[in-house]
């Protein structure tokens, strides 16, 4: 039995939502060391493994989307006053 946790985090998503817990466990049965396999000459190592978990994915659309772009040639408010481009 193997168990994990990965806390991860990437700057492509906003501060309030930028990390999170990711668990994972597995197991495995090495059926070849098993009593009943004992005589089967053919077989010299069979195992059984199964796992679960979470995956996270920053792969999510734009590059940053929770990052507001602002581009040259355009007018902007900021403080409620329109600044010049």
């Amino acid at each position: 039995m193997e168990a994990n946790t990965r806390f991860d985090g990437s700057s492509r998503f906003p501060p309030n939502n930028r990390w999170g817990v990711f668990p994972s466990v597995s197991l495995g049965w090495v059926l070849t060391k098993e009593h009943f396999l004992e005589k089967v000459s053919w077989l010299s190592n069979l195992k059984l493994r199964g796992s679960l978990g979470n995956l996270g994915n920053q792969n999510i659309g734009s590059a940053y989307p929770s990052v507001a772009v602002v581009s040259s040639g355009q007018n902007y408010s900021f403080n409620q006053t329109v600044a010049p481009r």
